[in-house]
């Protein structure tokens, strides 16, 4: 084994393989050693269909995946790692860069699993700052355009709370689809309710224990619905 590893090309890694397909794969091969004892056309046939099914089966999941728009916020303890996929292009925003093992370990599955083979990992800090004028330079994505705390993809709104909001009076509520709360922010719940109109509240794992149940207590008392990353796992949508 540990010969055949070092051999060139010897390892093929990040294999996505749904159910369905293990089945044609073992089909195929059962067909073929049938085919080799009893030496009958049947087994040639058959294992010429499954092998066409398989075949046909990747092709459909391909195109699938090119057609893919999601949005996932990772649980990944203490820090934020929010996923933009549009088709099999890849943007990760994250206050860890893609170097952290913390950070491929948390969501390298999740990418072989929808057919990614590159990521662009962009860090939320730098994306924030106020000489960005816009995301063109650093995202390369005319489908997702971000201005300091706000994230537009297709027509998904997304506003980002962290401890460097500062609270302001706009002329009427910022309408926006998701508020990600970060970093233990300060601001008081009730005052960003004022500021913004959304629909769901993502309680990230950058906040500790305390602020989180104390989040989840405000959203109860003002009707807010809302996911606590730590508790019920990663956020996940299909546009």
């Amino acid at each position: 084994v540990l010969f055949i590893d070092h051999l060139p090309y010897a390892i093929t890694s990040n294999i996505k393989m749904t159910l369905i397909n293990v089945f044609f794969l073992y089909g195929v091969i059962a067909c073929v050693i049938l085919l080799i004892v009893n030496r009958k056309f049947n087994y040639f046939l058959s294992a010429s269909i499954l092998t066409l099914m398989f075949l046909l089966n990747i092709a459909f999941d391909k195109y699938q995946l090119l057609n893919q728009k999601k949005f996932m916020v990772y649980n990944i303890p203490k820090h934020t790692a929010i996923n933009f996929i549009d088709g099999d292009d890849n943007i990760m925003v994250s206050d860890i860069m893609l170097s952290n093992d913390n950070l491929k370990f948390h969501v390298k599955n999740n990418w072989i699993d929808k057919g990614i083979q590159s990521e662009k990992v962009v860090n939320l800090e730098q994306l924030k700052k106020e000489h960005l004028v816009s995301n063109i330079f650093k995202i390369d994505n005319k489908n997702l355009f971000t201005k300091h705390n706000y994230f537009q993809y297709y027509n998904y709104k997304i506003a980002i709370i962290d401890k460097n909001i500062i609270p302001f009076i706009p002329t009427k509520k910022i309408e926006v689809d998701i508020i990600i709360w970060t970093q233990n922010s300060k601001i008081s719940l009730n005052k960003v309710s004022q500021l913004y109109s959304f629909k769901i509240l993502i309680i990230d794992s950058s906040n500790s224990t305390y602020v989180t149940e104390k989040l989840e207590k405000e959203c109860k008392l003002l009707g807010i619905t809302n996911w606590v990353i730590s508790r019920k796992g990663a956020y996940s949508i299909d546009l």
